[in-house]
């Protein structure tokens, strides 16, 4: 089976590490490429990290679920502040909070499931799917990891105690609230949205409230795709931490967005399937950079003091989706057979991306939001004030 893998599905509470040498061996400069975490089933790994054909070792993990391990647990888009020379500066961040009961767990390794930088007690470190970091309760019996909210993506935490076996894992993903509120935004909300400061984050001078409405409609269809453990429940499974599914069942009928003059169209079964005759696969498809635009982020900023990686580094097959989608005059959204599909429509082609993994949902939310909003960091800071509000509201009807 050496380099003749093209697909992988695993089983229930299963993750697995793919490497592409033999013996676990990684390349110190290339460790974005060499290792790559799997926790959702993946049909195609033309689309992925490590690539189609080119997988030489594995290790399997179990997922094991948090409630097991942890006294408690949460995930929050929040606020948080940090200094930058003699000031003090606020930003989005997306923060997990590990509680433990006393004398539980004297220490605990996390890595994580892509390479990506994390903030405990103002110190940060550098983690990835094999490189960890060990970290000690503190006298509250908490760990608090904190990650810098620049995006709707985020890799997910392994987490594991020394009275945990070898291959398992608890697996944490923390932006699953943000995608959430996405797909329960009320109507107008992102209309009305604001960034941190109170501003406007729409220009209405540009855009027109049905234009928006149109935007938030599909932002709100496409991550309602993404489902979790506690709602798409697999057989034999309760871990409710990585189990994270993308389906086409909520799909009912095929619609287009239209870029330009914005606004959706509804698609006909024979449109529908016309068009996937049509279009080219996304990895066939050579898709070039939008031009006079820059559409990679930076590999690392500054973050509390030190550089941060790996919140803001774009999949391969995201960077891909995201240009399309600047590029585009149209995207049109369907499925078939409860696999989603997005067939993104250019001046000079026809391209069809498989979406079956939550970054690629998110990927494609980020864009179509830049559509009608400058700057994703703007859409966050909305975010955070959203769920913010929906968890008061919640709190108060408990209370109540």
């Amino acid at each position: 089976m050496n380099d003749q893998v093209s697909s992988i599905r695993l089983g229930p509470d299963t993750g697995v590490t793919l490497f592409k040498h033999v013996n676990f061996k990684v390349n110190e400069g290339k460790r974005e490429t060499e290792i790559e975490d799997i926790v959702e089933n993946v049909p195609d790994l033309r689309e992925s990290q490590v690539g189609d054909d080119a997988i030489s070792s594995v290790k399997i993990f179990k997922v094991i679920a948090p409630e097991d391990i942890f006294d408690s647990y949460t995930t929050r888009l929040s606020q948080d502040y940090r200094m930058v020379g003699d000031t003090l500066e606020e930003f989005s961040a997306y923060r997990t909070t590990l509680r433990f009961k006393p004398d539980s767990a004297s220490e605990v390794k996390v890595s994580a499931t892509d390479l990506t930088t994390i903030e405990v007690e103002g110190i940060t470190h550098e983690i990835d799917e094999v490189r960890s970091v060990t970290l000690k309760p503190n006298e509250l019996n908490f760990i608090m990891i904190t990650y810098e909210a620049d995006g709707l993506n985020t890799p997910g935490l392994k987490i594991r105690t020394r009275e945990m076996a070898p291959n398992e894992q608890v697996v944490i993903f923390p932006n699953q609230e943000a995608h959430q509120q996405i797909a329960e935004l009320e109507d107008d909300a992102l209309w009305n949205a604001t960034d941190a400061q109170g501003n406007l984050i729409v220009d209405r001078t540009a855009h027109s409230k049905e234009e928006v409405a149109s935007v938030q409609n599909t932002i709100k269809r496409v991550m309602a795709t993404v489902t979790y453990a506690e709602n798409a429940p697999v057989a034999n499974s309760r871990v409710q931490s990585s189990n994270r599914n993308v389906s086409g069942a909520t799909i009912d009928n095929p619609w287009e967005l239209k870029f330009g003059s914005i606004k959706e169209n509804k698609i006909s079964s024979d449109e529908w399937q016309q068009l996937l005759s049509q279009a080219t696969s996304s990895e066939a498809a050579p898709i070039s950079e939008p031009s006079g635009k820059d559409t990679q982020l930076p590999g690392a900023i500054g973050f509390g003091g030190a550089r941060r990686v790996g919140g803001i580094r774009r999949f391969r097959i995201g960077r891909r989706l995201r240009n399309a989608v600047k590029k585009a005059t149209s995207v049109v959204i369907g499925a078939v057979k409860g696999v989603v599909h997005f067939i993104v429509k250019t001046a000079e082609e026809v391209i069809d991306f498989v979406i079956d993994t939550a970054e690629k949902v998110a990927e494609f939310v980020e864009a179509v939001v830049e559509k009608v909003v400058n700057g994703i960091k703007k859409f966050i800071e909305f975010l955070q004030f959203f769920v913010q509000l929906g968890r008061h509201l919640r709190h108060a009807k408990v209370s109540g």
